[in-house]
């Protein structure tokens, strides 16, 4: 639905940008995206509407990434990034001003919720770098704070 790479596939592909960045002494960014209240989108709206919010999400996060850069559907509502750090800050303004874009489109009022961890500072690995995006993620999404982590 979304054409985006699955968990298979990054898990098989995370070591071989783990060696290349620990070759050149590179950090690496990881992103967990998450749709704001997306059980109620689809409750209230429609598996249609829902199917068309992660199709469009989906497009914007393709849409503002580099084809070196891994952009995966997480879960059912969730989303994973993989890129270099140094292009963090405007990846982030540009999904933003994407979001407001669909939001526009569908009339509807979409928000998610981002959050961020970099190898090697929050870990090695690609599970303990999940684990805490995942926990930066809903720091921010239950902070009553904008949904978007501080790079």
């Amino acid at each position: 639905m979304t054409e985006l790479y699955n968990r298979r596939f990054v898990y098989k592909t995370f070591p071989k940008i783990l060696a290349k960045a620990k070759k050149r002494n590179q950090r690496i960014q990881v992103f967990i995206v998450d749709v704001d209240d997306f059980k109620k989108i689809n409750d209230s709206f429609g598996h249609e509407i829902g199917d068309s919010v992660l199709q469009s999400i989906s497009t914007a996060l393709l849409q503002n990434t580099r084809k070196t850069d891994i952009v995966a559907r997480w879960g059912g509502d969730e989303f994973l990034i993989i890129l270099s750090c140094d292009d963090s800050l405007p990846f982030i303004e540009r999904i933003e001003e994407n979001l407001q874009k669909i939001s526009n489109e569908i009339r509807r009022n979409i928000s998610i919720s981002i959050g961020n961890s970099i190898y090697p500072d929050n870990g090695g690995s690609l599970d303990d770098l999940i684990k805490n995006a995942d926990k930066d993620m809903y720091k921010l999404k239950f902070s009553n704070k904008k949904g978007y982590p501080s790079i």
